[in-house]
């Protein structure tokens, strides 16, 4: 279907300390391969690895955690700026071996602080004076966003090189026709995370020392992210959500099963789970140090709750059952997209902590477990299909815009 030696460059932020956003590149870099395209991956955020100092790390927290709004409103839109500029020789020697740029998946079509609108404006920049097409895929698209970034996701849709555009959910449909216009919504093709494959993808992880227990795995996140990044305006409170962690880890030993707590790797999780681990002490502790621990501790499990959206596509992906927290719309909507039921969510105020709390029953699980496996079929083979729809799609626009 597709020439001997396609290559294709996948940009966007796979080395961040979120395992999640690995997962994906890991994914569609796996599912490019079934297809024999090479592919590359470039993190839009500078990075070349997953190794961050802990200088790195402080300045990242002192900004998160700033009382002064107009600290990140500088700084962030400041170092997209300084990280094109810096990145300049080795992203456009990367753009100009590839046939087509791969801007997805994740959440990149979002704007705090101008970070993703810059981003990936200046890397379409790059794709036009490299004279490389470009497609943006498997995104999921906020309902929010200021002026500029509207401008600027514009700019990146609208252009010649742009040849095809999918995104993750309904929702994100939805979101571009309300914010960018009815002309560029009908050209988008409603698909999937390409994260519910990575049961196929980690097929040969191996097990770890977990495994020889039951246990049900409790999905830690910094409140300050939820509270910064969040797109419902819910009312949140850090003691509630303490609550709400201790009562699962209640829940939990109640039905015969080891509380395990984990996160999906970012820097500001580990420290937040660590500093509230003395005060949870009939739970263990798992540090997800790297991509591969993710996806054990998830794998493995009897159960999940989730609270960073890639936690629960992960426990879709290995069929195993899960609740998640909807601190943000991307969640529902993951939910909605994969027909799975509404059961599954709780809101991230309150009264919905203290109801997922009360009310979960680890008895329904295996219940829970059997639509989960039925989704996750239909799911996959659905996107199986819009794969090789893309797929030939690029080649066909890629065959064209040589010959214009």
């Amino acid at each position: 279907m597709t020439k001997k030696d396609t290559h294709y460059l996948i940009a966007a932020v796979p080395y961040s300390d979120n395992f999640g956003d690995a997962l994906i590149h890991n994914s569609l870099a796996w599912k490019l391969e079934n297809y024999d395209i090479s592919s590359e991956a470039l993190d839009i955020a500078g990075r070349h690895n997953f190794e961050r100092s802990a200088q790195q790390n402080a300045i990242k927290d002192k900004i998160l955690k700033s009382r002064f709004e107009w600290v990140r409103q500088l700084f962030i839109p400041l170092n997209s700026m300084l990280v094109a500029v810096k990145n300049y020789r080795n992203w456009m020697s990367k753009v100009k071996a590839a046939d087509v740029v791969l801007m997805g998946g994740g959440n990149l079509i979002s704007d705090v602080y101008l970070n993703f609108p810059l981003k990936l404006y200046f890397l379409s920049l790059f794709c036009y004076f490299a004279n490389t097409n470009y497609a943006v895929v498997y995104v999921g698209v906020a309902k929010r966003m200021s002026g500029p970034g509207r401008w600027l996701f514009k700019r990146l849709f609208a252009a010649k090189q742009c040849l095809y555009i999918s995104v993750r959910d309904a929702a994100s449909k939805d979101n571009i026709a309300y914010l960018f216009g009815a002309q560029i919504a009908d050209k988008v093709v409603v698909s999937i995370d390409p994260a519910v494959n990575l049961n196929l993808s980690y097929s040969e992880a191996s097990h770890s020392d977990l495994s020889k227990q039951a246990y049900a795995a409790i999905n830690i996140v910094n409140p300050v992210v939820l509270m910064v990044n969040s797109d419902n305006d819910l009312s949140f409170n850090e003691q509630d959500y303490q609550q709400w962690i201790s009562q699962c880890v209640a829940k939990v030993k109640a039905a015969g099963l080891l509380p395990v707590l984990y996160t999906n790797g970012a820097q500001e999780d580990q420290q937040y789970m660590q500093d509230i681990a003395s005060s949870l002490p009939d739970a263990k502790v798992v540090s997800v140090e790297q991509v591969d621990d993710l996806v054990k501790v998830v794998s493995q499990a009897q159960c999940v709750f989730a609270t960073r959206l890639h936690s629960a596509i992960s426990a879709f992906s290995f069929s195993v059952p899960f609740t998640v927290m909807s601190w943000d719309s991307k969640v529902s909507a993951f939910v909605e997209a994969v027909k799975l039921p509404t059961s599954m969510l709780f809101d991230f105020s309150r009264e919905g902590m203290q109801k997922h709390s009360e009310t979960i029953r680890l008895a329904d699980m295996p219940e829970l477990q059997q639509q989960v496996v039925q989704a996750r079929h239909k799911v996959v083979n659905a996107w199986d299909v819009e794969f090789r729809d893309m797929l030939q799609r690029l080649e066909q626009y890629q065959a064209e815009s040589q010959l214009s």
